[in-house]
């Protein structure tokens, strides 16, 4: 069993350079990539875990200032784990949930881009290093993949439902998003012979870039948050990662978007992308809270891209039993960078050209289009002209190209330059 940490730890953050120690970094100027959120149950405020060497932990009394207090592990990476995975060099995406008087924290071990990943779950009293109570076992391995599989072991999700039921969530690229019951308090996992449920996953993209689940219940129906698209890029403000979301009245599902589409069949409802300031939002937590819902992602700071994935919060609202991001918590974390006027056409939108099948893409603050398995690029021609460019064998010169007229940043027409008629609409 690996050892884990009783004492206070200081441990570093994760950078493009290594790990720096420094306990008086805040979360939301230095790497705390995937983070999960809880209120703490002694009333010290908050806690959230990151992906991090022994999983970091960073504490919070008003939610807005963070400071890194410890780590859960001693080691960069449990034992058990590193045998599985030797190339792993610390802990991913792990899931903090508070079920009765304990913290449950699944976490995941595995290396860039491979399907060799585990799934672990350590569990403890206390998140406060300095509390004589903390102390955690861990129960190791809970869940595994291996290339070939129709899943990959990674970034856990517990849900809990009113009645006691549990389940876990996993899953990142390959064949989606998928679930299985856990039972409570060991945590542990049960398919049965059919395997795990079929939850969400992406079509008609290529790679099938959805991972990230994060489920939760609210007034009666079950929520579950995904991120589409990518985290990384090599040039870090391409990154076009975004947060999408389905309901159910079921654990299980399905899940659905505003429109009834499945997740299990592309579906969505967008809920934050990024902007000129603040790209690639995503790997999300929600906490549903008495002093009001909050939506905790990381983010790439436009100002500084290589700083990292920073710790960002936003206000959370419900319209008509739909979740929308409101506004950032803490000033200083505002839309810092001037505005342009094509920002106005940042989102989600609907391109249909002739006869095919409508495409659900986004246009980037990047000037890239997401959401296609073609290079694909918009950019603002003049005040209400776009031109969109999309890579294909069949077009002239290799690119389609398509100037349109667009009416109120909401929808647009014209052709490409064969003539052929393109529309498109704004969508969310």
């Amino acid at each position: 069993m690996p050892r884990v940490a009783s004492v206070v730890i200081v441990c570093g953050f994760l950078s493009l350079v290594g790990w720096v120690d420094d306990q008086r970094e805040d979360a939301r100027f230095v790497p705390c990539p995937d983070p999960s959120i809880v209120r703490a149950n002694d009333d010290r405020g908050y806690y959230v875990v990151s992906t991090g060497p022994g999983i970091p932990i960073w504490h919070s009394a008003d939610g807005k200032t963070w400071r890194r207090t410890g780590r859960i592990f001693s080691e960069n990476v449990p034992g058990w784990a590193l045998q599985r995975v030797p190339q792993a060099r610390d802990v991913w995406a792990p899931d903090l949930k508070r079920v009765g008087d304990r913290y449950y924290v699944y976490y995941c071990v595995s290396t860039l881009g491979s399907q060799r990943s585990v799934i672990g779950l350590v569990v403890g009293r206390s998140l406060n290093p300095q509390s004589n109570s903390f102390a955690w076992e861990d129960r190791g391995l809970i869940l595994e993949s291996h290339p070939g599989d129709a899943y990959n072991a990674l970034d856990p999700a517990l849900l809990v439902t009113p009645d006691g039921r549990a389940y876990l969530f996993w899953g990142s690229y390959w064949d989606g998003i998928k679930a299985a019951p856990v039972s409570l308090p060991d945590g542990r996992l049960h398919m049965g012979a059919d395997g795990p449920v079929d939850i969400a996953r992406r079509s008609r993209v290529a790679p099938p870039a959805i991972e990230g689940a994060y489920p939760i219940y609210r007034k009666g129906w079950y929520y579950l948050f995904v991120s589409w698209d990518h985290t990384f890029a090599p040039d870090p403000l391409d990154a076009d990662y975004k947060i999408m979301v389905g309901r159910s009245r079921h654990p299980l599902g399905p899940y659905v978007d505003r429109q009834g589409k499945p997740m299990t069949e592309g579906g969505g409802e967008l809920v934050l992308m990024g902007t000129r300031s603040w790209r690639a939002p995503g790997h999300n937590s929600v906490l549903l809270d008495r002093d009001g819902d909050l939506l905790v992602y990381h983010a790439v700071d436009a100002s500084r891209p290589r700083a990292g994935r920073l710790l960002q919060i936003r206000k959370l609202r419900w319209v008509s039993g739909w979740p929308v991001a409101g506004p950032i918590v803490g000033g200083n974390m505002q839309e810092a960078l001037a505005q342009s006027p094509a920002d106005r056409f940042v989102g989600r939108w609907v391109h249909m050209a002739g006869t095919a099948r409508p495409l659900d893409i986004f246009f980037e603050p990047s000037g890239r289009i997401s959401g296609v398995r073609a290079e694909s690029y918009w950019r603002l021609l003049a005040p209400g002209r776009l031109e969109l460019r999309w890579r294909s064998e069949r077009a002239p010169g290799g690119w389609w190209i398509d100037r349109v007229r667009v009416e109120d940043a909401q929808a647009y027409q014209g052709s490409n330059q064969l003539g052929h008629a393109v529309i498109g609409y704004r969508r969310n």
